[in-house]
């Protein structure tokens, strides 16, 4: 952006990753910091919370972050957050699309117990499982998309 001048003004808001990971966090902002001196207003730049490990504080995860002077001066009262989960690893090894599973309307448990073949009975249960999961982490990518406020 800083070769092609003016290029910050094609955009309504910027979205910035955050990810626990030290060096990750000082990358973000760093991030922040370059849009800011590119006179990016601070009411464009969103954050989101990224692989939040939700057994651990989230405060603690982000400390860098929310004491780093610039993230302050964002004022960013609710934050977006995308828990760590390992559905994408699991849609990723099975080939199918997040959408895939969601819409995947089959009666688990009635198909379970008229089956007699165990694999397919396991089959059956794992797509279940992965459902559950996926209906989880779907409602909280929702909630994090909504708390972006991207009017």
């Amino acid at each position: 952006m800083t070769t092609f001048k003016g290029s910050q003004e094609d955009f309504d808001y910027f979205i910035v990753p955050i990810t626990p990971q030290n060096k990750q966090q000082m990358d973000s902002l760093v991030t922040i910091e370059t849009l800011l001196d590119l006179d990016v207003e601070p009411s464009r730049i969103r954050v989101i919370f990224n692989m939040v490990d939700s057994d651990k504080s989230f405060e603690k995860q982000f400390t860098g972050v929310f004491e780093n002077k610039t993230f302050k001066s964002l004022k960013i009262k609710d934050f977006p957050i995308i828990n760590n989960t390992e559905l994408f690893t699991h849609l990723h090894d099975i080939g199918k699309p997040l959408t895939s599973v969601l819409s995947d309307d089959r009666d688990f448990r009635t198909l379970m117990r008229q089956s007699t073949d165990i694999k397919e009975i396991d089959l059956l249960s794992t797509d279940r499982a992965l459902k559950r999961l996926a209906t989880g982490v779907n409602e909280e990518l929702d909630s994090a998309f909504t708390k972006l406020n991207l009017n």
